[in-house]
């Protein structure tokens, strides 16, 4: 669990400004499949 945590700061600290739509995309799909293990 922290390595995804870890691995999404690390998406948000290397993703230029033109890539936030795309990432949020690929980032909606990842949160809802954390929420679901909770």
């Amino acid at each position: 669990m922290k390595k995804l945590i870890d691995n999404l700061k690390a998406l948000e600290v290397s993703a230029p400004e033109t890539d936030i739509k795309k990432i949020k995309k690929d980032l909606i799909p990842a949160i809802i499949e954390v929420l679901s293990w909770l």
